[in-house]
């Protein structure tokens, strides 16, 4: 078993431990973390997720995007990932369903949400264009 990873809380840890799989080039790309919700993607454009409050165990890993996830956020309803493959996908934080998707020109680099209206975004590409998004929930 390779090295491991600790997530502190205020009620208690999660560790994350990087397996085989992840040695042979499936390495963690992103995270976050709201509430009990935790959610990883890696170099495959796989996600998966930790309800803590069902337990401590992760779900398996899934495709969701075709190549490496770069960022991933979370709001009160959303899950919302991007990804090199130039899209930014919007999921459902429930029902982990994807929602919504917007095609950027280069691989999405950045993305921020707005603080005050979490349902608008702005990401930035790797051609150097930026994109300001927004979405009824």
């Amino acid at each position: 078993m390779g090295p491991q990873y600790s997530f502190n809380r205020s009620l208690g840890t999660m560790d994350l431990f990087t397996d085989e799989e992840e040695k042979k080039g499936c390495l963690i790309t992103a995270g976050t973390l709201d509430k009990d919700l935790v959610v990883c993607g890696d170099i495959k454009g796989n996600m998966w997720f930790n309800q803590t409050s069902e337990g401590s165990s992760w779900s398996s890993r899934k495709p969701a995007h075709s190549d490496r996830i770069s960022v991933l956020k979370l709001t009160d309803c959303s899950i919302i990932s991007a990804s090199y493959d130039r899209t930014v996908k919007l999921w459902d934080r429930n029902t982990k369903k994807q929602v919504g998707m917007f095609v950027c020109g280069g691989p999405v680099l950045h993305l921020e949400l707005n603080p005050e209206k979490p349902t608008e975004m702005v990401c930035g590409d790797g051609q150097g264009k930026l994109y300001f998004l927004s979405w009824k929930e």
